[in-house]
Parts: C-alpha cells; structure tokens; sequence
C-alpha cells in the first residue's frame, strides 16, 4: 500500500504553472471559480490558449457508476479522465503556450474509489506540464448549507439523506469524501494549495487563484 506523504510537506512552491487541477466536495465553488476564471485568465498572457475540462469531462457519473457497476474494469472506470489527459499531451505536443484546467481530477476520483494505483499513471503524466492542485474546503456548517441543503439542487439533499440516513450521517461522509482528497494530495507528484472558499467571496477566490497561476 502506497503511504502518503505528511500534508506540510508538499506544499506549493513554484512561481508559476502550466495548468490547474481544480478540485474540493460538491459546494466548494467550483463551477463558480471556474467560470470566472475563464473570463480573468483571458487576458492574460500565457494563459490565452487554455483547455478547459468542467467535471462533466473529468468526472462524469463515476460514483453512480461505480455503485451500479463496481467490479468494472479500471480502464472503463478511469475512461473520461484517460482521455482528457491524452487530449492535454497531444495539445501540449503542438504548442508548448498551451495551459490547462481540470475540475475535479485524480482526487475525486480517489474520494469515491481511495485505490491510488488506478490514478498514479495519470497523475504521472499531468505532472510533466507543471500544473498546480487546488482543493477548495469549507466550513462544517457551510458544508450543510451548500452540499446538503443546496438551494440550486433540492433534489441532492433527499438522495444524501436517503443514502446516509440523516444530515448528520451525511455530513460526516461529505467530510471523508474531502479527508481522502487530502490523502490523494499527498500521493500526487503535482503541488498543492488549500484554499477555504467558506465566505463564498467567489471573485476573491478567483483572484487568489490567479496569483497563484501567475506567480504574482
């Protein structure tokens, strides 16, 4: 079993990066971050030509599947994020300018399936492109406003309840899913920051992440 390393230890420390893994639990701000970092990361140089994979192309249905299906073969399993690794090595083939960012990557998957060898090679590849990790985290009680009782989504709190047995039940169980990101980090070859997205003050978010990115 692969162990992982102690999470003060592979902090992020470069001054710039060629692409973003960006991941965290449902209700982090993601899609928000995401968009808005679209439109920011535009104008800057370097950053014109990016590729961008919302989770849709990274993460698809892979827990659905994986309760329906679990002894599906690994490749199957790993599929969508197979092919958007390969569509970011045949892009960066073509032009060393090209940046990327993933939501959700190699450490969600890991959330809902903690068998890091099913990711290692994956993460090896993204690795060569100098990308950075950010895990956005929130507060217990905005976990149970954004993830459980999320107004944009009345539908996922009767599944996490269903699933859990009470909000409590599945608090705690948002809380692993987000422990073992942590874990995934300290597998991972590509540095990391947390950020706490808990005030919900997306355009500072976005900004931070941009400084980050642009090593400013």
């Amino acid at each position: 079993m692969i162990e992982p390393k102690n999470l003060t230890t592979h902090y992020a420390a470069k001054s710039s990066y060629g692409g973003l893994l960006l991941d965290g639990v449902t209700g982090t701000g993601k899609s928000t971050i995401l968009a808005i970092l679209s439109e920011i990361l535009g104008a800057s140089p370097g950053w014109r030509r990016t590729g961008i994979f919302p989770e849709e192309q990274t993460y698809g249905d892979f827990w659905d599947e994986l309760q329906a299906n679990p002894e599906s073969p690994d490749e199957y399993k790993t599929r969508l994020l197979a092919k958007v690794v390969t569509e970011v090595e045949q892009a960066r083939a073509v032009d060393s300018d090209y940046h990327f960012i993933l939501e959700r990557a190699q450490y969600s998957l890991y959330a809902a399936l903690p068998d890091w060898r099913l990711y290692a090679s994956f993460d090896e590849r993204l690795s060569r492109f100098n990308p950075i990790a950010i895990l956005l985290d929130i507060s217990d009680e905005a976990l149970k406003e954004r993830s459980v009782n999320r107004n944009d989504r009345p539908w996922a709190r009767d599944q996490l309840i269903q699933l859990h047995g009470n909000e409590s039940s599945a608090i705690k169980s948002l809380r692993g899913t987000q422990d073992r990101r942590k874990e995934a980090l300290e597998f991972s070859k590509i540095p990391y920051r947390i950020i706490d997205t808990t005030s919900g003050k997306w355009d500072v978010h976005a900004a931070e992440i941009k400084a980050i990115l642009m090593g400013t």
